[in-house]
């Protein structure tokens, strides 16, 4: 059963079924993904607190969809630091969110909870993003 709470000053749907709750997670992070094709790729959509909670909670179905939606998005955003790296002008861009980018993969490569292959594709990337500042 879904309710709109109040929360902030925003409305928001919440759910006081764990599969639902997850479907609805789920629904918002698919959504986020496709805003930021237009506007530009966002690290903070995945939370790492935010995905195991979601993660304790899926069917497996649910989790499958899960890993497929981080792992492409892990996937986005590695690439997209990879293309920058190439630039021949990248000295005079800065990438204000490249510090976010290697706490975020690393954080979501020592989760204990999440399924193995989002953990394994956040391990790459943060090997790669670590190498690089060597």
């Amino acid at each position: 059963m879904t309710k709109v709470v109040m929360i902030d000053d925003k409305l928001h749907v919440v759910s006081e079924n764990e599969a639902e709750a997850a479907t609805l997670y789920i629904s918002q992070l698919r959504s986020e993904m496709e805003e930021d094709a237009s506007d530009g790729l966002r690290v903070n959509i995945f939370e790492r607190r935010d995905l195991q909670l979601a993660w304790k909670t899926s069917t497996a179905a649910q989790k499958k969809e899960l890993t497929e939606l981080v792992v492409r998005h892990i996937d986005d955003v590695w690439n997209n630091h990879i293309r920058f790296s190439k630039r021949s002008d990248k000295a005079k861009w800065s990438d204000p969110w490249g510090y976010i980018t290697v706490r975020w993969v690393k954080n979501i490569s020592e989760s204990g909870i999440l399924g193995a292959e989002i953990v394994a594709e956040a391990r790459k990337a943060y090997e790669w993003y670590t190498r690089k500042q060597e």
